[in-house]
């Protein structure tokens, strides 16, 4: 489909479906049909109406958006005929043509509504695709139950509507066995849902960047219309009417059912894909405290004032609560934010405590050669690195300087620099240069899996690291080259004792070759020429004798 055709076509389904609830408000108000309930209604009428449109006209090849248009306008047609019908057959009699047929659409319109967004929602989010061949059986045969479902909405002698009627083309000796086959169709379609669950579960499992984040959003709005169906599940088992027959209890199914739809726009359109984890956090925090509200108030006024009655005055069991929800307020929230933090980020800190840590190891009093490891486990932890390293730059070469976790093998090649720019680290190394007035000082790098990449949240980590960290590794720097200029004093002197003994050794040889041995042989010659100078006095005597 061409995009314009795509678009031209998601508007008007949305039009039709704004004209088909709006027409069945008119109906609900004329009917005097529950008010807050047919409000909520049309709010998660119109923003699934809505962000189905705008997924079609923008990204017509992605199924999602014409899932959602189908479910809109087949819950809006149900919506509409079982208004119409009440008005034809219950409010003014007559009035109306057709009011037995219109109830008989009613009775299945909602099925074909509602099945697809518990299954294939769920199997072609976010791409619209089926993660992979092996999920079509799991495709057809929530089509076919779909297809029992409506069937035998459509012949079931007892319809499913607020007008009784009998089904005109309702099939009588066979009500029992098309119950049996709704049943099983039923059954089939929990199943189902499961294994598209189930799905959703395993593409996160294999997804990485925008793909993960998308599945995030969907996740949070399903976990908050499943805490809804929990709550009123509890409420209704406790008797405790106000968390499931009530008009709160509408408005927060409206929210939960609303939050669904949304958080589809959000993901499949990416706008504001990576603030997932803000929104979880918040989330996270205002569910927990409105919990602590309600169960020490719950608690207080309805279990103390039921156990106590006559010997309380009612009228302070409020205030009892409200004091106690005032004392415990701070800690409660203080917990609820670790608890959405842990659940957020896992075990590792927040970027928050992380600057904070660092801000204290840097204003401590550690040695130098602790000081880069200290910052290699901070780094490591506050993003949930495979692997966290610090690099510092000495003369135009950058060295490895510290790594974290302490197992990790320490590379021991350093890098040459080419024009004070920061050079590759490697694959799959996020990296960023450290810098003080302009001069590269060294570089913080951290690797993760592909499948869970640096997030937005945590590259401004690494950024605010960086810029704290450049008069940390200057300091440094100065220290190793402090070293590495002794080093070379040491080895100057190592060298020149060494020179000065090879010097002495070369005297000593050149002595012990040269002059020594002419001394020996002068030596030699002075006893020859003695001996000889003897022997010659000698005979001169004996001639002077004879």
């Amino acid at each position: 489909m061409k995009a314009g055709t795509a678009r031209r076509t998601a508007w008007g389904l949305l039009a039709l479906g704004v004209a088909l609830v709006g027409g069945g408000m008119v109906l609900a108000v004329v009917n005097r049909s529950a008010v807050v309930q047919n409000a909520s209604f049309v709010l998660i009428f119109l923003s699934m109406a809505y962000i189905g449109s705008l997924i079609a006209s923008r990204r017509p090849d992605n199924a999602i958006g014409w899932l959602l248009l189908w479910t809109t306008l087949a819950i809006g047609t149900g919506f509409v005929s079982d208004e119409y019908s009440k008005y034809a057959l219950v409010t003014n009699p007559g009035a109306l043509p057709g009011g037995v047929w219109v109830a008989w659409a009613s009775s299945w319109a909602w099925a074909i509504g509602i099945i697809p967004i518990v299954t294939f929602l769920f199997l072609l989010f976010p791409d619209g695709h089926l993660p992979s061949r092996r999920w079509r059986p799991v495709a057809w045969a929530a089509a076919a139950a779909l297809a029992l479902v409506t069937v035998g909405g459509m012949l079931n002698p007892k319809m499913d509507t607020s007008v009784q009627v009998k089904n005109p083309i309702g099939i009588e000796g066979a009500a029992g066995l098309i119950d049996s086959v709704i049943g099983a169709a039923f059954t089939s379609l929990a199943v189902l849902g499961l294994l598209s669950v189930w799905s959703l579960v395993q593409r996160f499992r294999r997804a990485s960047g925008d793909e993960r984040e998308q599945i995030k959003w969907f996740g949070f709005a399903a976990g908050l219309l499943v805490g809804w169906l929990v709550l009123s599940t509890i409420g209704q088992a406790a008797g405790i009417k106000l968390l499931y027959d009530s008009e709160l209890n509408t408005v927060l199914s409206g929210v939960s059912f609303v939050a669904l739809p949304l958080a589809v726009g959000v993901a499949i359109l990416k706008y504001r894909l990576y603030d997932i984890d803000i929104v979880i956090r918040k989330t996270v925090v205002l569910g927990v405290l409105a919990a602590f509200i309600t169960v020490v108030y719950v608690a207080i006024v309805v279990g103390i004032g039921a156990v106590a009655a006559g010997s309380v005055s009612n009228r302070f069991l409020p205030i009892v609560a409200a004091v106690v929800i005032a004392v415990a307020f701070q800690p409660v929230q203080a917990a609820a934010r670790r608890l959405a933090n842990r659940l957020v980020l896992g075990p590792r800190a927040t970027p928050y405590e992380v600057l904070s840590a660092f801000s204290d190891r840097v204003a401590g009093t550690y040695a130098t050669e602790d000081l880069l490891p200290r910052m290699a486990r901070i780094l490591g932890e506050g993003t949930g690195a495979e692997r966290a390293e610090v690099w510092l730059r000495v003369g135009e070469k950058l060295r490895p300087a510290a790594a974290w976790p302490p197992d990790a093998a320490t590379r021991s090649e350093p890098i040459p620099i080419q024009d004070g720019e920061l050079p590759s680290l490697g694959p799959g190394v996020d990296a960023l240069p450290v810098r003080q007035d302009g001069e590269l000082l060294g570089a913080i790098a951290v690797t993760k899996p592909p499948s869970e990449p640096v997030s937005p949240e945590e590259a401004k980590l690494l950024a605010h690291l960086a810029a704290q960290a450049g008069l940390v590794l200057r300091n440094v720097r100065l220290t190793e080259e402090l070293r590495a200029r002794l080093d070379e004093l040491q080895a100057s002197r190592v060298r020149i004792v060494a020179a000065q003994d090879q010097e002495r050794r070369r005297l000593e040889r050149n002595l012990h070759d040269g002059a020594q041995q002419q001394l020996v042989a002068l030596a030699v010659k002075q006893r020859l020429a003695e001996g000889m100078v003897r022997r010659g006095s000698i005979r001169r005597s004996s001639r002077t004798r004879a």
